[in-house]
Order: structure tokens, then sequence, then C-alpha cells
């Protein structure tokens, strides 16, 4: 709208807190398949209309995601902040949005001339599979996705390292390696959506986490009833939180 040579963008209200808050603060995910796919499904559908618009975001993340829970309507999201959304899909400004979530190409090319440009597209996807684990476990998989990262290095060198230190499914780590493995290109949202559909569940079985590793069962813990932990030490405790 404008009047008086003044430009007023009315935006609609959104009453309930961001994704952030709503997933760290009141735990309303973890653990929680069916409020996770519908979430996660709502996020996929809006950023492949937006792609399909020739948008792209490059900087999303639970803080720019907009969520408003209610006992009518459930889990409802709507992607916010796109002030560093671009219409080039191949974009030169290295750098853009947030460490956590951020493509590594995106973050090599600030440190390097020999990378001229990266998919704008495939940063989006990224970003989503990064979103998809803070939805399942409340925690990032990595702080930064460069192989100085202790983290993201063992995920280089083994795919199945995620099931390692959190309590997914199978499934759902093959879908993880195929966002990540790929750093999100020639990945379809489209895809990503039947795969989700097609999952019974996105975490191991009560027996499985079990039988995990430490790191799985702690996490597991925070959501899940009667996981062994009788065998953790000071030690074990002191290094696990370090991948949070």
């Amino acid at each position: 709208v404008v009047e008086d040579g003044l430009a007023f963008l009315v935006m609609d209200y959104i009453p309930g807190k961001d994704l952030f808050t709503v997933m760290v603060e009141q735990r309303l995910f973890s653990g929680r398949d069916e409020i996770i796919r519908n979430t996660f499904l709502q996020l996929l559908d809006t950023v492949d209309e937006l792609h399909s618009k020739g948008i792209f975001h490059r900087d999303l993340k639970p803080e720019n995601i907009l969520c408003n829970v209610t006992p009518e309507t459930g889990v409802r999201v709507y992607i916010a902040d796109f002030g560093l959304a671009t219409d080039n899909e191949e974009s030169m400004n290295f750098g853009v949005g947030s460490y956590y979530y951020m493509l590594p190409e995106c973050l090599v090319g600030s440190q390097s001339s020999l990378l001229k440009t990266y998919s704008s597209r495939a940063a989006d996807i990224w970003a989503l599979g990064v979103i998809f684990v803070n939805l399942l476990t409340a925690k990032n998989p990595w702080k930064v996705a460069i192989r100085s990262d202790p983290t993201f290095s063992r995920y280089s060198l083994d795919a199945r390292y995620l099931e390692k230190i959190f309590p997914i499914a199978r499934g759902t780590s093959i879908l993880l390696d195929r966002i990540f493995s790929r750093h999100g290109c020639d990945v379809r949202l489209a895809d990503l959506r039947t795969r989700v559909l097609s999952l019974p569940s996105f975490y191991m079985t009560p027996e499985q986490v079990a039988k995990a590793p430490k790191t799985v069962r702690l996490i597991a813990a925070e959501w899940m009833r009667n996981v062994p932990m009788h065998d953790f030490t000071e030690e074990d405790l002191a290094c696990i939180t370090m991948i949070d």
C-alpha cells in the first residue's frame, strides 16, 4: 500500500513463537513422529513452491520459521525473513546465512577464490536437512560443515555416523545422507516428501536404543523412558555434550 509517497508493507500476524523456541524450550517435537512429519512436510512444500517461483531463501533456520500451535489446526509453520533471499539460482555471495545451516560451498567460497558460485537451491535443501535433525533431536548435527569440525569430518568419512550419535532409524539416516552427501544438489523436494511419508518412524526402537552407543542413549533419554544409563561416567558426559 502506498500513501502520500510512503510504502506500507502489510503482513500476516502470527501469534505463536518461532520454531526454535517451540522446539528447544517447549520440547514439542522430539520423539513425536507425526508432529515432526507434518511440520517438515509443510516446510518442504513451502520451499518447493518458492523454488518453483524462482525464489531462494538462503537463510533457512528455526529462528526464521514462525510456528503457531493450536488445538484446532495443530502445528502450522510460516517461513519469514527474506532479507537474504535471491532470484539467482547460482550465487556469488559467499558466507551468506547462518553457520549452523550453511552449505559447505557457501562457507568454503568465502575463504577461497577457486570457487566462483554455489547453488542457491542446494543451499536451501541443505538447510532443510539440518532443520530436520533439529526437529528430531533438538540438536545440531555439527557446528559448521567444514572438515575442521570434528563431527562433520567424521560424517564425511562414515555416512552412517549420524546413527552413532543420534537415535535415528536407518531409513532416516539414508534420507539425511541423500541430502548431505550430495550437498543439496540433484535432490528433488518431491522425492524427499515421498521418503518422509514412507518412513513408519524416524527413530530407533527402544530395543535398538538400549544397545546403542552412549551418545545415542543420552539424547534419547531426554524424551524416552527406561533408557539404560547405568554405565555412564562423568567423563562420558563431558565429551558427549560437545556434539550439541
